[in-house]
């Protein structure tokens, strides 16, 4: 009996690769993301501990120490607001790798299809032949 074989098994295995790529892609964007958000959470929770811990009532005040605050804060300010917009980018590269991946499993799923669709005709014309067989099996043993 004649053995099933795919003929665009090596288009198939490719697009697995491919798609295995992808999601690989998708998993790093996805790190990235996760690790910019927990970055920007310390950031603005950093900055929330130093507008909160301003001079208080009944304190001497150092004018000094309350510039180096102020200018902290500052900087943590023009910081969070490049994170923010590097957490944009990123979320646009994250976007762009989901649809990387969506469009490399709709490519392998319709080898995968084209394979399904061979298999049903190699099994039909396997057991056309086999009816033949039986057939002309029959035919003999009652035309004796």
């Amino acid at each position: 009996m004649k053995k099933f074989a795919f003929r665009f098994a090596a288009v198939l295995r490719q697009r697995e690769i491919v798609l295995d790529q992808k999601r690989a892609d998708l998993s790093e964007a996805e790190r990235k993301r996760v690790m910019a958000e927990d970055l920007l959470t310390q950031r603005r929770q950093t900055l929330n501990g130093h507008l909160n811990a301003g001079p208080r009532p009944n304190q001497t005040f150092d004018a000094n120490a309350e510039l180096i605050r102020q200018r902290f804060i500052h900087t943590l300010r023009q910081e969070i607001r490049r994170r923010e917009q590097q957490l944009e980018l990123i979320q646009q590269e994250l976007e762009n790798a989901r649809k990387a991946v969506s469009e490399a499993h709709q490519a392998l799923r319709a080898i995968e299809m084209l394979k399904e669709k061979d298999f049903e005709a190699w099994k039909f014309e396997l057991k056309r032949a086999e009816e033949k067989q039986t057939d002309e099996t029959n035919s003999q043993r009652w035309g004796r």
